[in-house]
């Protein structure tokens, strides 16, 4: 890593330095005199045997592309972010492993973050408790420890393919009804969703 950074470096020098910033070498005679830097047109009166030329890099369209290719390549692997996404490859027919795959740096980063997230809001609840004490308003230790809390991650996922897992699952004795709402897509609000389903089941059955 130290060695593509150094390298890296010595060619965003050259371009930025000796090739866009090309540097003004005086041969045979010294100039003393400085130029206006807004002056248009300046002309250098050199003596016999005098030269003036600006010192350049040979660097050509390949280079630059090289450099910028390299950055943009550094700068998704420092935000996470597949370079897929932004229209720098070709996503087309990609299962839903490969979605995973594409994804799992910016997953490991909300996990890290979701983590620390998860603390605070814990220790809040420990605050919240007290405060609550203080109004005569208690909680046993049951029901304060059943308090949790989830967080979705928006990723692309395969809708299709999630549900036919579901309803496998759910076929298999090894999901209950109310967590396939839960991971639904499709569902907004789980308490709602499952009051339908008891009204539309008693409805029947009359």
């Amino acid at each position: 890593m130290n060695q593509i950074e150094m390298l890296l470096s010595k060619l965003d020098d050259a371009i930025n330095t000796l090739s866009m910033n090309p540097l003004g070498v005086s041969s045979g005679q010294r100039i003393t005199d400085s130029i206006p830097k807004d002056i248009c047109g300046a002309t250098l009166n050199l003596e016999d045997g005098g030269d003036f030329k600006y010192v350049t890099a040979q660097m050509d369209y390949n280079n630059i592309k090289l450099l910028l290719d390299s950055l943009t390549q550094q700068l998704y692997a420092v935000a996470s972010v597949p370079a897929a996404v932004i229209g720098q490859g070709n996503i087309a027919n990609v299962s839903e492993i490969s979605l995973k795959l594409l994804f799992s740096q910016t997953d490991n980063k909300a996990k890290q973050m979701i983590q620390v997230l998860k603390e605070g809001i814990y220790q809040r609840f420990e605050h919240m408790r007290k405060l609550l004490v203080l109004q005569s308003v208690a909680f046993s230790d049951d029901i304060f420890d059943s308090l949790d809390f989830t967080f979705t991650v928006n990723r692309p996922v395969d809708t299709n393919n999630l549900m036919n897992e579901l309803k496998t699952q759910f076929e298999m004795g090894a999901i209950s009804k109310q967590t396939i709402i839960d991971k639904s897509p499709y569902t907004v609000d789980t308490s709602l969703e499952l009051q339908r389903i008891e009204g539309e089941q008693a409805g029947s059955n009359r």
